[in-house]
């Protein structure tokens, strides 16, 4: 696994794949687990696949998007969030843990990824 906070991913909805699909996703964020529920809004896939929290203690909505390279592949990750319930008084801390670990996660992709 490559994004080391992640502690439970699953697929809630029946199907391929696809706009519409939701999942709950769980991760440890600053010294709590919180789960939210998510569900994809664009899916193009190998290119692109946008999704947006539908319940949770963080909102938040993001792309991740794949792109050649360099003779290689580009991978984008754009994600905004507004924090609720305790993490909106720990904003600013929340911010900075969450930058630190996509920074880390991204970096162990780049490991996986290259072999």
């Amino acid at each position: 696994m490559w994004q080391m906070d992640v502690t439970h991913s699953e697929k809630t909805s029946g199907g391929p794949l696809g706009v519409g699909t939701t999942g709950v996703f769980a991760q440890k964020v600053m010294g709590r687990e919180i789960s939210n529920t998510v569900e994809v809004t664009a899916y193009d896939p190998p290119y692109q696949m946008c999704f947006s929290t539908t319940s949770g203690p963080v909102s938040f909505e993001g792309c991740q998007v794949c792109e050649e390279y360099e003779g290689g592949t580009l991978f984008t990750l754009d994600m905004t969030g507004e924090a609720g319930g305790f993490f909106k008084v720990a904003e600013g801390m929340l911010q900075k843990q969450v930058q630190s670990s996509f920074e880390r996660d991204l970096n162990m992709l780049k490991q996986v990824m290259e072999g």
